[in-house]
């Protein structure tokens, strides 16, 4: 299990790949798709298996709205919203320990996908 800061991942599934081991990774997988594809590559090459924690596919709410969509009770999704209420420091310095926090990319990884993957 890899749950490591993003940038780390990469190195360390190589490392584990080569050592002959499965590895689940925390989302999102890596920073880049050459840096998946690559970590995609050294797992096939070693015959492990890789994969990434995607708990927000199995809670009931996200399984009936992939339901609606796949029967056609709802069209073809244009756009998605989601909300998530939990409290979290507002202050820079209780992140300083986590640069990638600040990653521009960070909240569409940290959170948009892994809330809308699993009904696409």
């Amino acid at each position: 299990m890899l749950a490591t800061p993003d940038q780390d991942r990469p190195e360390l599934t190589r490392k584990a790949a080569a050592a002959g081991k499965h590895v689940l990774a925390e989302k999102p997988m890596a920073p880049t798709i050459a840096e998946c594809d690559e970590m995609i590559a050294a797992c096939e090459a070693a015959g492990v298996n890789l994969a990434v924690v995607k708990t927000e596919r199995y809670r009931k709410i996200t399984m009936k709205a992939k339901a609606l969509i796949d029967d056609g009770v709802i069209g073809p999704i244009q756009m998605m919203r989601t909300v998530s209420a939990f409290p979290l420091p507002t202050t820079r310095e209780l992140f300083d320990d986590r640069p990638w926090m600040f990653d521009p990319a960070g909240v569409a990884c940290s959170w948009g996908w892994p809330r809308t993957t699993p009904i696409s």
